[in-house]
Formats: C-alpha cells, structure tokens, sequence
C-alpha cells in the first residue's frame, strides 16, 4: 500500500499479485481498512525477503511488532488471535468492526420489531478480552 501499518492495524485487500517467494502461492495487497469496507485482517508486523544461504529457498520472515513502511511486506492474521487497536466499549465475546481512527468497535446491536439484531457492518472476529491500553485480543474470522 501507499501508506504506513503498525502491528494491530486492520486491513482490507486492494489487489492480489503472484508471490515470488517458495513457499506462498500469491500475496495480497492491502491498504488501511476503513469504517464498512471489506475486513481481511491484522497487521503482525513486517515481514522482510530471505534467502537460504543452505538451499536457496526464498521465503518472507516475519518481523513481528515493527511497523512496515509504505510498499513493504506486511504479515496479516486472517485467521487466528491477534492484538488489535480499539477504542473502548468493546466487551469479552462480542463481535468486532472496525470503527472511527482505524480501531476496532463493538458490534452494535438494534431492535427491530421486538427483536434483537446485530447491526449491518463488516465483522473482523470476536473479542477475547476487554480493551487494554488501546488494544484488545480479537479472535479473527471476518465475515
């Protein structure tokens, strides 16, 4: 993308390329996700080229917890726990969007007819904890 992502950044795909490396068969280009557009993850970190020096293997390493300047290669949990930014109201077991600043938000839920329903908007996954110096544990499965 053109702009920089820290570690517990949600993302949203912009584009996919043929991955150069061994051991995956594409890579995603992603940007800074915004309030309603498809969630696929969570930056990690940044993830930097290596070369094998014993069997020339060319693969991506993770460099977990620093930022990725603009153009590099980022690591996204897509599916799994990750430390994510949030804002606050977000409870243990409920469904994460993403709200205001690039945090995540509580799902809101609204009556409709006497009924209880979740609020239309792109989930990132479930919340594992409450929010912790502007972070909060989120299982990720967008949906």
């Amino acid at each position: 993308g053109d702009e920089a992502l820290e570690p517990g950044d949600v993302v949203a795909v912009v584009g996919i390329a043929a991955s150069p490396f061994d051991d995956l068969g594409m890579l995603l280009q992603v940007r800074k996700a915004s309030p309603g557009s498809p969630l696929v993850g969570v930056t990690s970190g940044r993830a930097e080229e290596y070369i094998s020096q014993e069997t020339g293997a060319h693969s991506l390493v993770t460099r977990a917890a620093q930022p990725a300047a603009a153009g590099d290669f980022v690591s996204v949990v897509i599916y799994g726990p990750v430390w994510v930014k949030s804002g606050d109201g977000v409870a243990v077991g409920q469904r994460v969007t993403l709200g205001e600043a690039g945090r995540v938000r509580g799902v809101r839920n609204v009556a409709v007819g006497g009924l209880t329903v979740a609020e239309a908007a792109p989930s990132l996954g479930l919340a594992l904890s409450a929010p912790s110096d502007g972070h909060v544990w989120v299982l990720v499965n967008p949906q």
